[in-house]
């Protein structure tokens, strides 16, 4: 399998928009593998490799496995967001020892904005406030259907996405609903299933 020519080691310069799927009731790493299968097939992923580069400067190609994460620093691949075309994402697991464990599947601003112009200057651009949400909320719901298909392989979890995420989606849940006004959107459970709770601002 040959490596995709737009990932390279400039793939990941910029802040990043990310997407946190944390697995709940406990999560060893065979469901975090379940997780992590799931999570690459409904995005769907393009690839499977890991970080560090080799002497090429190219990625290695890696099985999409928690053994092979753990051994990296990310695994990474390509995915098609909506409103653009292909670009490519990286998967950490972060957590685990301060904090639940999760996966991390992320993308840089640089590339989403070679793929969607929309993006501008965000964050620091005139039109990244509420404006932003023309381009982000197809995107937030893009990563919380991505976040839904895993979590319905992998069993019960929350999910968070949005910009330079600080915190596990259980964290930002502690008050036991998100904040009514929220830079981030939440995949909540409530009802029997999964809710999706937009960002607003």
């Amino acid at each position: 399998m040959s490596t995709p020519p737009i990932i390279t080691e400039a793939s990941w310069t910029g802040g990043f928009y990310q997407l946190y799927v944390e697995p709940q009731g406990g999560a060893g790493d065979d469901r975090l593998q379940r997780l992590l299968a799931a999570l690459w097939a409904a995005a769907p992923v393009e690839g499977c490799y890991a970080e560090p580069y080799g002497t090429d400067g190219t990625p290695r190609e890696a099985p999409c496995t928690v053994r092979a994460l753990r051994d990296a620093r990310r695994l990474i691949g390509a995915v098609r967001p909506p409103g653009g075309g292909r670009i490519p994402c990286g998967c950490a697991l972060i957590g685990g020892e301060d904090g639940p464990p999760l996966l991390d599947l992320h993308f840089s601003l640089g590339t989403l904005r070679r793929a969607d112009p929309r993006v501008g200057g965000f964050p620091f651009d005139p039109r990244s406030g509420a404006e932003s949400l023309e381009w982000r909320a197809p995107l937030d719901a893009w990563l919380a259907g991505i976040a839904r298909a895993a979590l319905g392989a992998a069993g019960p979890g929350l999910a968070l996405a949005g910009f330079e995420l600080d915190a596990a989606p259980s964290e930002e849940l502690r008050g036991g609903a998100p904040p009514e006004d929220r830079p981030t959107a939440f995949l909540v459970p409530r009802n029997g299933g999964l809710e999706y709770v937009p960002a607003t601002r």
